[in-house]
């Protein structure tokens, strides 16, 4: 892989996780499901990232893929963050936060997969990192779901 791809995904996902300090208390439901559904559309567009970059050798071989896939991987990586900002739900919104972070647990393990296939050069684990990142459908569409219900 060329030095300057690693070098970029080394920056990128070093500044992983700096954000801000989350909430304190309780938010209103409404604000409260409505930062969980930019989560989830961020969510979707990264999946799409990482979806189109592909898991091949010519994905760490190839620039634009690989930065395809580490933007991706970024926003995936951040999942925990972002859902802790939100403060916590309303006990209506419980089982949907639930499975958010569930889900999000496994997309910042994606994340991590990723950033060791690129250091190591591994299709294998690139391909174990999109199965882990891509196989959170179930409980994105899951917490959707709860969204819509309220609960």
């Amino acid at each position: 892989m060329r030095p300057v791809a690693f070098a970029l995904v080394v920056v990128v996902l070093s500044g992983c996780g700096s954000g801000s300090p989350p909430r304190a208390g309780k938010v209103s439901e409404r604000e409260w499901a409505s930062g969980a559904s930019q989560i989830l559309a961020g969510l979707d567009e990264a999946l799409a990232r990482v979806d189109d970059a592909g898991v091949g050798r010519v994905t760490l071989e190839n620039t634009s893929t690989l930065y395809e896939a580490l933007l991706g991987y970024t926003y995936l990586g951040g999942c925990t963050e972002l859902l802790t900002q939100l403060g916590e739900p309303t006990p209506r919104l419980g089982q949907a936060r639930a499975r958010l972070r569930e889900a999000c647990d496994h997309l910042g393990h994606a994340s991590n997969v990723f950033t060791r296939a690129v250091q190591l050069g591994s299709a294998r684990l690139l391909v174990a990192a999109a199965r882990e990142a891509l196989g959170t459908a179930p409980l994105l569409r899951r917490a959707r779901e709860l969204l819509g219900r309220g609960g």
